[in-house]
């Protein structure tokens, strides 16, 4: 699960932080269709072609806009050659809320922290690549729409709920099959198995889980308004320091 950790590590450990991977290389930036983008490509991620992160990350984006919860301003996607955390250990992506930025790493580094994740192997890497763009887009979105003072007692699980369960939904019908089939199992009667002791020792789990709960419910856009109100409470970090 070294992938979906360093994604966990990712978001649970740079979100209090403004520090950006290899700032001294030239961004080369990229207009996508949606007036909402931009997607940078650092300069030193050879042959990448920023244009195939504006599907996934409209996609994100339309996806919450969906159930009403609109961006304000512009967000930026960057591509980074070698995306760390500041104490230098490798991570997959980045959702910086004060900045309305993302940040993931380069299709290179995400292979290889993903080499050891037998339960993404069946997972065409392209596919699995596009989905981390996804998931940092839906944390940006769901932290813009949370950031009221009506919505602080929201928790840092909530986010990571939604960010997976969409992260899986935006998969192909056949590799999020294969990636199910990995974690077997019934859609989660309620929401005790989402927390942030599960979160840790199994993401791919509770990522499963996430997606199979959020698509039992009826009215998802409604479940969704409730979690960005508070309404509904998941577990909380605090609990665990």
């Amino acid at each position: 699960m070294k992938l979906f950790k360093a994604i966990l590590f990712s978001l649970t450990c740079f979100l209090p932080f403004l520090v950006f991977g290899n700032d001294s290389l030239s961004p080369t930036g990229e207009q996508c269709s949606s007036r909402w983008l931009n997607i940078d490509v650092n300069a030193q991620t050879a042959g990448f072609a920023a244009k195939r992160l504006c599907k996934p990350a409209s996609w994100a984006i339309d996806q919450m806009d969906h159930c009403g919860f609109a961006i304000k301003e512009k967000l930026t996607v960057e591509v980074v050659e070698d995306l760390r955390h500041p104490f230098g250990i490798p991570v997959v992506g980045r959702s910086d809320s004060s900045e309305f930025s993302v940040q993931v790493a380069s299709p290179s580094q995400c292979r290889q922290l993903a080499r050891e994740e037998i339960a993404l192997a069946q997972v065409e890497f392209h596919a699995l690549y596009e989905s981390i763009v996804v998931h940092e887009v839906i944390h940006a979105v769901f932290w813009q729409q949370r950031d009221h003072p009506k919505n602080e007692s929201v928790s840092e699980i909530a986010g990571e709920y939604v960010a997976y369960a969409f992260q899986l939904l935006s998969l192909p019908e056949a590799d999020r099959a294969k990636l199910l089939a990995g974690y077997p199992g019934a859609p989660p009667s309620d929401l005790g198995p989402f927390n942030s002791m599960a979160l840790m020792l199994n993401p791919l789990r509770f990522a499963t889980n996430a997606y199979r709960h959020l698509m039992s419910v009826d009215d998802r856009c409604e479940f969704l308004r409730k979690i960005i109100s508070g309404e509904v409470e998941f577990d909380d970090w605090d609990q665990y320091e």
